[in-house]
């Protein structure tokens, strides 16, 4: 097991009374030390050496306020010579680096310290040297952070390689048909025939305005702006073709109804 020192930076452990058998300072006899003494002013902080719970606290004639630490593998700390009692509760737990008590001069002490002893038990007497478990003053621990993982790239399974196109949008602005002139060999003269009004209209007459309406459907898609600022060229086609569709429709209905009236016009 590994200890934390309990007393803070910078006092040391006093080479005159290390653990062992040494000369005892108040009666002067040849006598056993069972722990280490670290001189510190009174009211020094102390903490826990290490994680473990409250086995006992008191007072007594000869070790003044004491309190008992409890740790893994029943390793027991004890603190002598304390200011006052703990303020830990027999019982509770305690982390490394808890402060759990004060330094002090009660008891049989010649001057302010901290007797601090390590036992394989509660009981007094089963000792042994700290400074083999100590191993310095108390360190948080590191935290441990862990790099965040790489994200893979979104899977591209099952999607198309193909690229995506896009139809290109086309409006197209209709144009204002050109009002035909009126011409005078083109004039159709109403007479009367049989008794009954009617337009006198051949099958010539028919094919001639025929004719006359693809001249100026041609007229009027030749007259279509050509420069790329305004149109491409893709979509002059496109308004080309529909203007002389236009128109052919147009003259067919033309046709349709120059018959009829021609029909009408030779009914008896």
């Amino acid at each position: 097991m590994r200890l934390f020192n309990p007393w803070p930076e910078p006092y040391r452990i006093n080479k005159r009374s290390p653990y062992g058998p040494r000369r005892h300072p108040i009666t002067g006899k040849q006598s056993f030390h069972h722990g280490v003494d670290v001189a510190c002013p009174v009211g020094t902080p102390l903490i826990a050496p290490a994680d473990g719970q409250v086995a006992h606290k008191g007072s007594g004639a000869s070790g003044g306020h004491v309190l008992i630490i409890r740790h893994q593998g029943n390793f027991h700390t004890v603190y002598y010579h304390l200011k006052e009692e703990s303020h830990k509760r027999i019982g509770a737990q305690v982390k490394a680096g808890d402060v759990v008590a004060t330094s002090g001069n009660t008891g049989a002490s010649t001057g302010p310290h901290l007797h601090f002893e390590v036992r394989r038990s509660r009981e007094w007497g089963n000792t042994v040297d700290p400074e083999q478990y100590l191993q310095g003053p108390y360190r948080e621990r590191p935290t441990r952070t862990h790099p965040p993982r790489p994200t893979a790239p979104p899977s591209t399974l099952g999607q198309s390689c193909r690229p995506t196109l896009t139809r290109p949008r086309i409006t197209l602005k209709l144009m204002d048909s050109p009002r035909r002139p009126r011409h005078p060999e083109r004039t159709r003269t109403m007479t009367e025939n049989n008794g009954t009004g009617g337009v006198r209209v051949t099958t010539k007459d028919i094919f001639e305005e025929v004719q006359r309406q693809g001249r100026l459907l041609d007229k009027i898609a030749n007259s279509l702006p050509d420069t790329e600022t305004q149109v491409s060229d893709h979509e002059q086609r496109i308004r080309r073709l529909e203007m002389r569709m236009g128109w052919i429709f147009g003259a067919l209905g033309l046709m349709g109804a120059l018959v009829g009236v021609f029909s009408v016009s030779l009914t008896p």
